[in-house]
């Protein structure tokens, strides 16, 4: 039981880290303004860039503000193809580096937007699924052999 709430936890923390940078970007739409964004952007792109190269050793030894655990990197997984990755370091890439005001820059923030939103709705969603225990008898029936 402990483990499994561990579990959960950790998807409900990925749905809040999707949740506070997709507002973030939405104020980077409206204002302009990266400042705020920035950090996270640049957490979530490192960490993401890692994965994607399988650094998995180095990754591991640094508490990253996203993929930070088994149950991030699995919600990555069941969401984003690896073109959706791609194209997510890509958007961040530009949202670090572009001029604010281009259109690249918004573009990047909305195909940012759509596909975090994909992230945090299965994040939630695994959050509240509950594991289910198979039935004894079933258990038994799977070690014979």
């Amino acid at each position: 039981m402990k483990a499994d709430l561990r579990s959960r936890s950790q998807c409900l923390t990925l749905a809040l880290f999707t949740q506070r940078t997709i507002r973030e970007l939405l104020n980077f739409i409206e204002t302009g303004n990266r400042d705020t964004l920035r950090p996270a952007l640049s957490d979530a792109l490192t960490s993401l860039e890692d994965v994607r190269r399988g650094e998995l050793p180095q990754f591991t030894q640094r508490r990253p503000a996203l993929f930070a655990s088994y149950e991030h990197l699995r919600t990555l997984e069941e969401v984003w193809s690896r073109d959706e990755q791609d194209a997510a370091v890509s958007d961040l890439h530009n949202l670090l580096q572009e001029d604010p005001t281009s259109p690249d820059a918004q573009a990047s923030a909305h195909r940012l937007i759509d596909l975090l939103t994909k992230l945090g709705n299965r994040a939630r969603w695994n959050f509240e699924q509950r594991s289910i225990t198979p039935p004894h008898r079933l258990r038994e029936l799977c070690q014979v052999q």
